[in-house]
């Protein structure tokens, strides 16, 4: 009896795994389509702060490069954390916690 319950959930399994493949394929490419790259850390290049941080222009033009990326999605607004790292010719490297954010979406107009 057990044999015909096993066969029976490895047949079931097969046909969910086929037909419930089909729709994810299609809200994929709608998924894709709504896609927008946005680039929140860029070495040398001064970006737009919000109020108040105005005074971390210098140091944010002096990072030589950003690492160490993650990335958190919550009701249409992106927020990525990233480590700058900083150095000078004294071969001085400083690392800092950098955190920008974009809105996207309904909530974010």
């Amino acid at each position: 009896m057990s044999l015909h319950w096993l066969s029976s959930a490895v047949l079931l399994l097969f046909l969910l795994v086929c037909c419930g493949g089909s729709g994810a394929g299609a809200n994929a490419a709608v998924t894709q389509e709504a896609s927008k790259e946005v680039e929140l850390f860029k070495p040398g290049e001064t970006p737009v702060f919000a109020a108040g941080e105005e005074s971390d222009k210098d140091r944010y033009e002096s990072v030589s490069s950003f690492y160490s990326h993650s990335l958190l999605d919550v009701n249409g607004v992106l927020v990525a954390l990233a480590v700058g790292t900083h150095s000078n010719s004294d071969s001085d490297v400083r690392l800092e916690m950098w955190a920008k954010y974009s809105a996207y979406g309904a909530n974010g107009r």
